[in-house]
């Protein structure tokens, strides 16, 4: 991310004041912030944290899926044991 630019047209802008909002919410550091909405791997506790604090701050849209490849492991046992 140059210049709190987005670097992937994927990846929502966000405003830096939000990242840091959200990053105390989630209690984590802003660059996990940009790694979840770039959908990056991450730990499963981390992604919960965040994945709340995105939801208290108004901002569901931007929460992941299910069928997200990085989705936290618990779904991603689910979806194996559904196949």
């Amino acid at each position: 991310m140059a210049n709190g630019k987005p670097s992937s047209p994927s990846y929502p802008a966000l405003p830096q004041h939000e990242l840091r909002r959200l990053a105390v919410a989630a209690n984590c550091d802003p660059r996990s912030i940009v790694r979840y909405l770039r959908e990056g791997p991450m730990v499963s506790t981390t992604v919960a944290r965040i994945e709340v604090a995105l939801r208290a701050c108004g901002y569901d849209r931007y929460v992941r899926d299910e069928s997200s490849p990085f989705a936290p492991l618990g779904e991603q046992v689910k979806r194996r044991e559904q196949a």
